[in-house]
């Protein structure tokens, strides 16, 4: 987002500039290629942290269950136990890195929220939130080529050759192993944290949880 305050003016800017925002490992990737493609004339930038610079462009923001988020972000470093240690740290990375932002986004009229536990189920609900949005029209044939260009089998066969995380497509900006085990699913959390630990979770993300309407 740097680059972007050397740049003026930021009327201008707006109208080629689309931030996409997102928790880490709450769909921000998928989302980020959706709406690359669906306004390949637009730059989109995508970041974990939203700052000042970042609340004034147009936004398209992810947000997702933290405990979710937390399990995905551990297992991506290829940890199958969560340590309390592992826990602790990674409940630090998914604060500091998109929760926190999201927060600061409810109300805010340039910013799209979307949920993981909904557009993963139906990328409609991506697709007729950008159209309201942007005033854009999404023709259906184009819904349907995306919805199966980013099925999940398919994505899994983009990075196939990507060997860890930290390898990357710099187009898409998929990573090895950015696909789970859990193939995306939703509450897999449950089975991969022990009680006490999804109760640490609870006390570290409670504001989150009550205003974004989750639960354990």
């Amino acid at each position: 987002m740097s680059v972007l305050k050397n740049m003026a003016p930021w009327w201008l800017i707006r109208r080629f500039v689309i931030v996409q925002f997102g928790m880490i490992r709450s769909g921000s990737t998928l989302v980020f290629n959706l709406v690359r493609e669906i306004f390949p004339l637009r730059k989109v930038v995508k970041v974990h942290n939203c700052g000042v610079t970042c609340k004034k462009l147009p936004i398209v923001a992810t947000y997702r269950h933290p405990m979710d988020c937390v399990a995905s972000s551990i297992m991506r470093r290829g940890h199958d136990k969560p340590t309390d240690e592992l826990l602790e740290e990674h409940i630090k990375q998914v604060k500091e890195n998109g929760l926190l932002d999201i927060l600061d986004l409810i109300g805010h009229k340039e910013a799209v929220l979307l949920r993981y536990e909904d557009f993963t189920v139906d990328l409609n609900v991506v697709f007729d939130a950008l159209e309201k949005q942007f005033n854009a029209v999404v023709p259906a044939a184009k819904r349907d080529e995306l919805a199966v260009k980013y099925k999940i089998e398919n994505v899994e066969k983009k990075i196939a050759e990507l060997s860890s995380f930290s390898e990357m497509d710099k187009k898409t900006q998929l990573h090895g192993k950015h696909v789970s085990q859990y193939k995306g699913a939703t509450g897999y959390y449950k089975e991969f944290f022990t009680k006490p630990q999804m109760a640490r979770m609870e006390e570290a993300f409670k504001e989150f949880m009550e205003l974004m309407g989750y639960s354990t």
